[in-house]
């Protein structure tokens, strides 16, 4: 197994040789058929390794989690994060809302403002989905995955049960 993290801030190339996600790749092709790469980054660039290597999985897949209003399964984006108008300044806004964690998720179709107590909940309810598929309310996905050795997971830091929506 190899693990990179952080890979769309590595060197185009190591000195003569290729570069770093290749040669740790490289690395692996004794294990052929047990090897396991993880790559994982905050994409920089649509240019970058960490794009690249997502447009190259045949299953790209997301979490899917349920709001806990609706039960309509949603992945979690960043526009949906919503905040009170403050009539202060900017820093004087954002040290309150941080401060006394304001901020919510708004869900996209019944407009329940989902709060940081209700995410571990929903966590652990939620399931991966690729492309071509999809969940109904009851939970019953439709389509079926591809098949493919190369399986990418898009997760932003709003799943994260250590963050909340304030920041």
């Amino acid at each position: 197994r190899v693990r990179l993290d952080e890979i769309d801030k590595y060197p185009p190339f190591s000195g003569r040789e290729s570069d770093p996600v290749s040669l740790a790749k490289e690395r692996t092709r004794t294990w052929r058929g047990r090897r396991t790469h993880y790559l994982t980054s905050t994409p920089t660039t649509r240019s970058g390794p960490i794009w690249k290597a997502w447009e190259g999985c045949g299953d790209r897949r997301k979490y899917f989690i349920p709001c806990p209003k609706c039960g309509t399964w949603q992945a979690l984006v960043w526009p949906n994060v919503r905040w009170p108008k403050i009539d202060k300044t900017k820093t004087e806004s954002a040290d309150q809302i941080e401060m006394q964690k304001l901020a919510y998720y708004e869900c996209n179709i019944c407009q329940f403002h989902i709060e940081d107590h209700h995410k571990p909940k929903m966590l652990d309810a939620g399931i991966w989905l690729s492309e071509n598929q999809t969940i109904t309310g009851s939970a019953n996905v439709i389509g079926e995955r591809p098949e493919t050795k190369r399986v990418g997971n898009h997760l932003n830091s709003l799943y994260s049960p250590w963050w909340d929506f304030s920041g």
